[in-house]
């Protein structure tokens, strides 16, 4: 069965297209904090870790290509 790299097909697309991917995401995210603290149900957090990390692992790639094409 082949890998997925979500990060690579990801980085795939242009600025815009990933900028507003990320954003969506940090939605989602920000969505279910909040209804976990008002609805008191701290294991909520542990459902947004995956997406939280690929919502990282997204911003340290564009950093890094946004440095790359600086240095260029």
């Amino acid at each position: 069965m082949a890998k997925v790299n979500i990060l690579a097909e990801i980085m795939n697309h242009d600025e815009r297209e990933i900028i507003e991917f990320a954003t969506d995401e940090a939605k989602a995210i920000r969505a279910t904090f909040l209804a976990a603290s008002k609805e008191n149900k701290p294991e909520k957090f542990y459902s947004v870790a995956a997406d939280l990390e690929i919502l990282t692992s997204i911003l340290i790639a564009l950093d890094r290509r946004n440095k790359e094409h600086t240095l260029q």
